[in-house]
């Protein structure tokens, strides 16, 4: 049982390396294995989510345990704890060689930080989940960015690059008929995408790549 009720939109993380896996979920984390059976231990935690964006980087960041983003209390990859505004999601992307990381605030804006966690710029239009990736032919990396909108309407993924601290659309959207509940990393060029249908109240996982044109 969790430590306290959990909030209605519910949030969590689930991480696998080989057979083991880490969910993280407000004020829990669980371990376990999925061979040669599946065993799980869950526990009380206030242990930091690990937030990480392909192969480019890692965040930790502090989950608020009766809310459903991230509190801004975050320990960048050298290690320097940082204190941001409160952020649904995060995304490593790299410009001209150097990393920098967005954050989807609360209030919609998203913001760019340097790899130390400094500011640098901010711009509205994305939702609240964002993620990175790496397409190959493309160059660089990139980021898949929901769009703005509430619980009950139909939602799109848009494929961005970044050029001087400005998104840089890549690909027509990909739309779907209910909002995105999770977007996370999987592996370095592609992406996990959870959707629920308004309509039945289902939900469906897709797996998103970048694909180059001829």
């Amino acid at each position: 049982m969790p430590p306290k009720p959990w909030p209605r939109d519910l949030r969590g993380r689930l991480r696998v390396n080989g057979a083991h896996l880490d969910a993280f979920l407000p004020g829990m984390m669980c371990q376990g294995s999925l061979a040669p059976v599946l065993s799980v231990q869950c526990r009380a935690s206030d242990e930091p989510w690990v937030l990480e964006s392909g192969s480019r980087g890692i965040l930790l960041g502090n989950f608020a345990q009766d809310r459903n983003y991230f509190d801004g209390r975050v320990v960048a990859q050298n290690g320097l704890p940082k204190t941001t505004a409160p952020f649904y999601s995060a995304a490593a992307v790299e410009e001209q060689g150097k990393l920098f990381w967005l954050l989807a605030l609360v209030d919609g804006r998203t913001q760019i930080f340097d790899e130390e966690l400094q500011p640098v710029s901010s711009f509205s239009g994305w939702g609240s989940d964002v993620v990175g990736i790496s397409a190959r032919c493309v160059g660089g990396s990139q980021v898949l960015a929901t769009r703005p909108g509430d619980a009950n309407e139909p939602d799109a993924i848009q494929a961005f690059a970044m050029a001087n601290h400005a998104p840089a659309l890549l690909a027509p959207p990909v739309t779907f008929a209910g909002p995105v509940t999770a977007l996370w990393p999987s592996g370095s060029g592609a992406a996990l995408a959870v959707t629920r249908d308004p309509a039945t109240g289902k939900y469906s996982a897709y797996v998103l790549t970048l694909v180059c044109g001829p």
